[in-house]
């Protein structure tokens, strides 16, 4: 089981992201933070590219 969590500071606008998981290293994959655009997590196992192309979108 995975659990994530993405966070905006709403006075600076900044975000923050956590995950947990069985997975060891998981943190190597399922984030993806954009400074004033936004952030995505994946999930456990998943294409690591993923993240990046929610951000672009």
């Amino acid at each position: 089981m995975t659990f994530s969590l993405i966070g905006r500071c709403a006075r600076t606008g900044q975000f923050g992201a956590a995950a947990t998981t069985s997975s060891l290293a998981v943190g190597a994959r399922v984030h993806a933070v954009a400074p004033g655009v936004g952030a995505v997590l994946t999930q456990h196992r998943t294409d690591p590219r993923l993240g990046p192309r929610g951000i672009a979108l």
